[in-house]
């Protein structure tokens, strides 16, 4: 079955752009066969007989199933889901802004404390349903032009039993990975997810990715060499932190990652 013929099943037609090839996986830019202005992502994962195409078709059928679960303004949804000969695909609405890491250069305070805010909104919901997204990074984080984002990519996701915190195994990206991730041992995943968040948020108020750095030095030397903010910078900071936590529940610390400051 041709891709051709699979996007028009699904009601969408190509758009001429490619938003990720990293193979075996593929993401398309699509739009709606009805209404042209409609724009769509076609998320492909193809087939193929080696460890890393085993490894894709895991991560496509976790996503699907913890997502077909989830139900948030700042997660981003399926439309669409499709189990083809040659290809599985997901369809899914398109984030007309990119993701987080285009655009970390041109932020400014106001915007990342409204990033940050959506952010805390998505993982709270997320430990509420027992779920450790385990890739929290600007790459994920995708956005439109009206400055809403979503939460993405959630084939490293584990769903854990009800109380249960702690996990095993290193998964996610070097650079957003919590210290203790590095022993043989289990460790809190949603501290982990909120570690992470911490590694966005320096992003934004550096505006600049932290893989940028890979691989000279380790995050602690990083954050060392780059804190040494002004009073007012320092200001605007603890402001954006605690607008993020007075504006979710008033227990939200504890909730996201089992600890009150």
């Amino acid at each position: 079955m041709s891709k051709a013929l699979v996007a028009h099943l699904l009601g969408v037609e190509y758009d001429n752009k490619v938003l990720m090839d990293r193979y075996p996986t593929k993401v398309l830019r699509m739009k709606k066969s009805l209404d042209n202005s409609v724009k769509k992502a076609l998320k492909m994962v193809f087939k193929e007989d080696s460890a890393e195409g085993r490894k894709a078709l895991r991560h496509f059928v976790k996503e699907v199933n913890i997502l077909s679960k989830l139900n948030h303004p700042h997660i981003v949804i399926v439309d669409s889901v499709a189990t083809l000969p040659k290809f599985n695909c997901i369809l899914m609405p398109y984030y007309d802004g990119g993701n987080l890491t285009q655009i970390l250069p041109y932020l400014n305070w106001h915007v990342s404390d409204h990033y940050l805010v959506q952010l805390c909104s998505a993982l709270t919901y997320l430990r509420w349903k027992n779920i450790v997204h385990r890739d929290v990074k600007t790459d994920n984080v995708l956005l439109n032009t009206n400055h809403h984002i979503v939460l993405a990519d959630f084939g490293l996701s584990d769903v854990l039993p009800p109380g249960q915190s702690m996990i095993k195994h290193i998964k996610g990206t070097i650079y957003y990975m919590a210290p203790e991730q590095s022993n043989s041992v289990p460790y809190d995943g949603f501290k982990s997810d909120m570690f992470a968040l911490g590694v966005i948020l320096w992003c934004m108020i550096m505006r600049m990715d932290v893989i940028l750095f890979k691989p000279e030095q380790p995050l602690v030397e990083i954050v060392k060499s780059t804190t040494s903010l002004s009073p007012i910078d320092r200001e605007r900071f603890a402001l954006i932190l605690m607008k993020a936590v007075r504006e979710q529940s008033p227990n939200y610390v504890e909730n996201v990652c089992g600890f009150k400051v």
